[in-house]
């Protein structure tokens, strides 16, 4: 799931922007790590970004028990292939994201 819908139980101010209790709100977490005011270059895969701190894995009492074990198998996973397809590279032109996103 890419977005994650929230109601809002008291008015709320979040960067400058007033939403009255009841409303909506939908977090992208499709778009976490590609801020373009806290990354140079969001659109780039950069395994050695710096650790950031985003909600992909969730905050506090709510954090994710498998993140740990998600850091570990990518490592595994990256590593493998790197180990194994010395010549890896992109056939053709790079791929082009869609600017999708859906929502329940």
């Amino acid at each position: 799931m890419h977005v994650l819908s929230r109601r809002t139980t008291q008015d709320v101010t979040i960067r400058g922007v007033e939403i009255p209790v009841g409303s909506s709100i939908y977090l992208l977490v499709g778009s976490v790590n590609r801020d373009a005011e806290k990354f140079p270059d969001p659109e780039r895969l950069d395994i050695n970004r710096p650790p950031s701190r985003t909600p992909g894995f969730g905050y506090g009492i709510h954090y994710c028990l498998g993140a740990a074990l998600a850091r570990m198998e990518s490592q595994v996973a990256f590593e493998t292939i790197l180990q194994r397809l010395l010549d890896i590279h992109i056939a053709g032109e790079a791929p082009s994201r869609r600017q999708l996103w859906n929502y329940r």
